[in-house]
Order: structure tokens, then sequence, then C-alpha cells
């Protein structure tokens, strides 16, 4: 219990430190955040329209490797996010444990990334968006 109250503090530390860097980021970038999530929600209703959720997540994956920094990774978060919701749910989910708690569900997120040799926040944050959306 007191590992999952360590781990659970660190998370939220590293979301809020995240959180003050966004906003950093908006207030001097806002206009090119703003178009990140535009475009890449945009892009992930189009291609969601015409694959399913697996075609999503390998997407998104192939993108991170085309760019990075903030922006890049905000653009491919709307882009799986928007994705998913427009995509037919084919075999992603029955990949994914379901029903996983908040240490089991890190764990999860960091052993998919390492396993695809992307272990950096964006990785993380599109394996994030892939496991909320298999749990709903």
């Amino acid at each position: 219990m007191r590992v999952v109250v360590i781990l659970a503090s660190i998370f939220f530390g590293l979301l809020l430190l995240a959180a003050l860097i966004i906003g950093v980021f908006w207030w001097y970038k806002g206009g090119d955040l703003a178009q990140a999530v535009e475009s890449g929600t945009a892009a992930g209703i189009d291609y969601g329209r015409v694959h399913d959720d697996l075609a999503c997540r390998d997407q998104a994956l192939e993108l991170m490797g085309q760019c990075d920094g903030m922006v890049c990774g905000v653009h491919n978060q709307a882009f799986i996010s928007a994705c998913l919701t427009q995509a037919e749910r084919g075999a992603l989910c029955d990949e994914i444990p379901r029903d996983l708690g908040f240490a089991a569900g890190l764990t999860w997120v960091s052993e998919q990334c390492q396993s695809l040799a992307q272990e950096d926040s964006e990785c993380a944050g599109v394996m994030q968006v892939v496991m909320e959306h298999c749990s709903r």
C-alpha cells in the first residue's frame, strides 16, 4: 500500500509539473499548441472514420517517430483521442487487461513503451489514452 501511495504522489507531482510547463508553453506558444490540438483532432477524426482502433494506435506511434517536442506531443495526443472515438472497435482492446488499478496501469503503460523501444512521455501519453479507451 505504501508503494502505491508513493507512486501516486510521484505521478501527481509529475502531472502538476507537466501542467505548469504546459501553462508556460501556452503563455508563450499558445497559438502553436491550439493549432496542434485542432489539426491533431481533425486528422484523428478523418483517420478514425476509415480505420479500426488498432490502426489508430499504430498510426499514433508512427507519428511520434516523425517529430518531437511539446507541440508534436500535443498534436499526437489529440490525434489518438479523436481517432479512437471515431474508429471501429477492433483487436486493440483484446491486448489490454481490463480494470487495471492506478499502479498497475502505470506499470502496463511503461511496459508497453519499453516493448516498443519508445521510453518517452509521448509514448506514455498515447498508451494512457489507449488504456482509458479500452476500459470504457
